[in-house]
């Protein structure tokens, strides 16, 4: 018994990592790519908006010459869609704007650099969805799963997954010292500090992770 609590715990510690893997590849891009991210659609239209992360898309410097500084390339339904974009110059009054440009299935769309929330910025949005139909968009929105979730899920994510991180950690340690423990008091602080621990360290990780899909 205490080996399947042991290895079970070990198994739902795997799980938390895999699950934080997932959450950063789904989160905006790095601040040194022109774009973080790409919004397909627009809530004019029936389907909404479809996000992909811009740790998607497959970005490279362009010349200094041209009128675009970034170009970035993703395949979507099975076609490529390349985005040009550029932000505004030190002497643009609006630093969290810029300018983009985009191209798929041998069209240009119209294309528009702005905010995913608050705090996340320079976001290309392609308001005409790309000629995709409403079963396509929500393939990429399955596909794109964790970036299109609601603020909402991510809110509850980081109340439930440290909760259920420092219960996981609690019974652990309580079963990996108990055949050893001699002191009761020495035990239980051992056993909350291992909880307080893991609490703390999973919420601190869960709001880092997380604060690119909530305002």
């Amino acid at each position: 018994m205490r080996k399947s609590i042991l290895l079970a715990s070990a198994f739902c510690f795997i799980a938390l990592i895999l699950l934080a893997t997932l959450v950063y590849r789904a989160s905006p891009g790095p601040v040194s790519q022109e774009i973080l991210g790409v919004g397909i659609g627009s809530n004019d239209y029936g389907s909404g908006i479809v996000y992909l992360s811009g740790r998607r898309l497959d970005c490279e410097r362009t010349d200094g010459t041209q009128a675009f500084t970034s170009s970035c390339t993703a395949k979507v339904s099975g076609s490529m869609l390349e985005i040009h974009a550029r932000r505004n110059p030190a002497t643009d009054p609006n630093q969290l704007g810029g300018t983009c440009e985009a191209f798929y299935d041998g069209k240009q769309w119209p294309c528009s650099v702005g905010s995913r929330h608050v705090d996340v910025h320079w976001f290309a949005y392609i308001r005409e969805p790309l000629g995709l139909t409403g079963d396509q968009l929500e393939a990429l929105r399955h596909k794109y799963f964790f970036e299109n979730l609601p603020e909402s899920a991510f809110m509850a994510g980081i109340v439930v997954v440290p909760i259920v991180a420092m219960s996981v950690a609690i019974v652990a340690t309580a079963v990996w010292l108990w055949p050893r423990a001699r002191r009761k008091i020495s035990f239980a602080l051992l056993v909350a500090a291992s909880g307080a621990a893991s609490l703390s360290g999973t919420f601190v990780l869960a709001l880092l992770l997380t604060r690119g899909f909530w305002d």
